[in-house]
């Protein structure tokens, strides 16, 4: 099975460029030039990352397996989400440059049809939080159980019930999330229709993906902090109540995804 899962692993990356641009042109409903443009672009990027990013992922997992085998613990978890965060900025401060050349490009009507495919996209979501909140707990515990499954495998009862009860007493926020979200892309669909400079639009996304917080409202940001804090805390705590053999095969698994990243590095 796992040999499975590193072939999909590699598979998925190596088509990730041809999917990207499918995304995109989609979104954007791009001409033939343009298309051709954000191909260039997209396998530029991701040339750099497989270069750059991957060998990093795999240090970070090689750490992550090492920090499991004896049980993950509250400085390790915070040491592996500052790498993840880290290689999400590097990855913004990559791509923003040619985000912005793309987006000068746009007639009026390819910005309203981004608008259009982005609000749709959250259709789904738009339900979810206007279902009651026990409805999202459920829905939430159980993609938190899947997560942990594909790490842990098939999980005893009694972990299942601590992760639908720190689930329950997880601070919910996913409506204001989306109220967030949909006030920020209106305000960007505005600023896209005065039809700014590259430069101007790069600084509006590097504010949208690294100076956000501070312009959100104390009652969201206190209210995200708190759902992060409680993940952790879930995290930490499933940890402690898994098994030797859960254990193991966790540590295979995210050895497997380290193999991956070093396998797709070398094949460039």
């Amino acid at each position: 099975m796992l040999v499975t899962a590193c072939s999909t692993t590699r598979m998925l990356y190596d088509n990730a460029p041809w999917l990207l641009q499918t995304k995109v042109s989609a979104y954007l409903d791009l001409d033939s030039t343009q298309n051709e443009t954000v191909g260039q672009q997209i396998d530029r990027l991701f040339l750099w990352h497989r270069e750059t990013e991957l060998p990093i992922y795999a240090a970070l997992m090689t750490g992550l397996a090492d920090d499991l085998a004896d049980g993950l613990s509250a400085p390790e978890l915070e040491r592996f989400l500052r790498g993840l965060e880290r290689a999400r900025y590097r990855l913004v401060q990559q791509a923003v440059p040619e985000m912005a050349k793309l987006f000068t490009q746009l007639s009026p009507d390819q910005i309203a049809h981004f608008d259009g495919q982005v609000r749709e996209s959250w259709a789904e979501e738009k339900i979810l939080s206007e279902m009651p909140i026990e409805d999202r707990q459920v829905k939430r515990a159980a993609r938190w159980i899947d997560r942990f499954s594909e790490f842990y495998g098939a999980l005893e009862p009694d972990q299942r019930r601590l992760i639908q009860s720190a689930i329950t007493n997880d601070p919910d926020f996913q409506p204001m999330r989306l109220r967030q979200k949909l006030q920020r892309h209106t305000e960007f669909i505005a600023f896209l229709y005065e039809f700014p400079s590259p430069g101007a639009i790069a600084d509006r996304l590097h504010w949208a993906w690294d100076d956000l917080d501070a312009s959100l409202s104390a009652t969201y940001r206190n209210a995200q902090t708190a759902s992060l804090e409680a993940t952790k805390r879930m995290i930490l705590d499933v940890d402690a109540h898994m098994s030797g053999p859960q254990r193991a095969r966790a540590i295979r698994r995210i050895l497997s995804y380290r193999d991956d990243f070093t396998a797709l590095a070398a094949d460039k």
